[in-house]
């Protein structure tokens, strides 16, 4: 009796299902950010080989305003983050043209259901202390990514750096 309950018991602990959720090791490169206009810095690119995180934000988180010691911070409601991955390696040309290959092909998308985009914000001066442009630093934090049933989950990613010159 004591083997069929301690047998019942390792059985019902290894039907569990985890809902399919993986904590995944998404990697970018923070560098690689980049967007195809630099007047207008949306969308927000980050590609890794065969693989593209695409962040859209709302154009007054990566204003003018230097934020200290205090981030901006973005909640990501469906769609806003995009992870790709690519049936053979993308670059920024596949992105910025004006008609868009058909090769390579999309294998997977996953898309934001939630998190929090963080954006510091600095100035880059000159030697008279004029400001020429500003470096935009964001993070993603405890963002959620689905695609049906999928879950990727993202607890603290340094999405990458954007210099964007001052309007002037």
């Amino acid at each position: 009796m004591r083997y069929f309950l301690v047998m019942l018991v390792m059985f019902a602990f290894s039907s569990c299902d985890d809902g399919n959720i993986e904590a995944s090791a998404l990697t970018v490169d923070p560098s690689q950010l980049f967007t195809c206009d630099n007047t207008r810095p949306f969308p927000l690119y980050n590609i890794t080989q065969n693989e593209v995180m695409i962040l859209n934000l709302s154009q007054n988180l990566l204003n003018e305003s230097i934020t200290g010691d205090t981030p901006k911070t973005a909640t990501l409601n469906s769609g806003q983050l995009v992870y790709r991955s690519f049936s053979d390696n993308v670059n920024k040309t596949f992105f910025c043209a004006a008609i868009q290959p058909i090769d390579p092909v999309a294998q997977s998308e996953f898309i934001s259901t939630g998190g929090v985009a963080s954006i510091d914000t600095r100035a880059n001066m000159n030697e008279a202390g004029d400001t020429l442009s500003f470096t935009h630093t964001i993070n993603l934090l405890n963002v959620n990514l689905a695609q049906g049933d999928k879950e990727i989950r993202i607890e603290n990613l340094l999405y990458g750096f954007i210099e964007i010159p001052k309007v002037k």
